[in-house]
């Protein structure tokens, strides 16, 4: 049966690559049912921190039996980090804390969602940016969007060209306690932002995702200074609704692309911060005379 799930996602991946002109769904697809211990300590280190974050959402949905896997993935995964004597200690006593919440999670069916409370200040810092699901109902004022989108319109970009499109949807739904999977939270989040760029303004092969990423890390900063909190969503090929959809619905033009969208509002949870590598194991300094 292990087998059959994994050939099934092989043939997904490439079908991927396929329709979407990349090797990437391949190349990552192969490399998750390769042995670990095979496997460098970066992708090691990296893929925990994206397997335990997954798994960390897994507690706050309905869907009881949905992390299973993942959560044999990332003991798997804290194993052989463990087994390599791993400097990263921070991010393993992280996952381990997340491995202990899911479980209990399992163990009393309780949603586990941490509230803000009076003393959770979300602008304590901007650079501390955490990746909020659960917003209040209230509506921000458009006005706080859009100095948002003017702050990040000072980003910088490849050659001045900064061939941007930005899409708002407003949705009037409350935000329902429970439910953080991305269905409900684009249906649900107050603000969802879809940035978009003009393909055709660039030559270079990642220039322009490169500007929209710049765009986009002014956007939440901003957001997070002025008390609002925001989740960045990956678009591009796995964006929920077609990207000719969304084109149609904000009416541009088809040279546009959506590579993200960034759901935003005000915080109802302290989200968890996951830790960061130790500097030393992702800096090479090289001097020259």
């Amino acid at each position: 049966m292990k087998l059959v799930k994994s050939l099934r996602g092989v043939f997904s991946s490439i079908k991927n690559s396929l329709q979407f002109c990349t090797l990437n769904p391949i190349v990552f697809k192969i490399n998750s049912i390769f042995m670990l211990s095979k496997q460098s300590d970066d992708y090691v280190i990296v893929r925990l921190k994206h397997e335990a974050h997954l798994l960390e959402k897994c507690i706050k949905n309905d869907f009881s039996d949905r992390g299973t896997e993942r959560c044999n993935v990332v003991i798997s995964l804290i194993k052989e980090l463990r087994d390599r004597n791993s400097t990263e200690e921070n991010i393993l006593i992280w996952a381990e804390s997340v491995l202990d919440n899911y479980n209990q999670w399992l163990a009393d069916e309780a949603k586990q969602v941490k509230f803000l409370t009076a003393a959770a200040d979300p602008g304590e810092s901007i650079f501390d940016i955490k990746s909020v699901r659960f917003f209040k109902p209230e509506i921000p004022p458009l006005e706080m969007i859009e100095s948002c989108i003017n702050v990040a319109q000072k980003a910088p970009a490849s050659c001045n060209r900064q061939a941007f499109k930005v899409g708002i949807l407003q949705n009037d739904k409350e935000y329902d306690v429970g439910q953080a999977n991305n269905a409900s939270l684009f249906e649900k989040s107050p603000y969802r932002i879809f940035i978009f760029s003009n393909r055709s303004n660039y030559s270079e092969k990642f220039a322009d995702s490169i500007d929209v990423g710049m765009f986009a890390q002014n956007f939440i900063l901003k957001a997070n200074e002025i008390g609002l909190s925001s989740c960045c969503c990956y678009a591009s090929e796995h964006i929920d609704s077609s990207q000719k959809y969304y084109r149609e619905l904000f009416n541009f033009g088809r040279e546009y692309y959506c590579f993200l969208s960034i759901v935003v509002g005000y915080p109802l949870e302290d989200a968890m911060k996951p830790p960061r590598r130790e500097l030393k194991n992702i800096v090479s300094l090289v001097k020259r005379s």
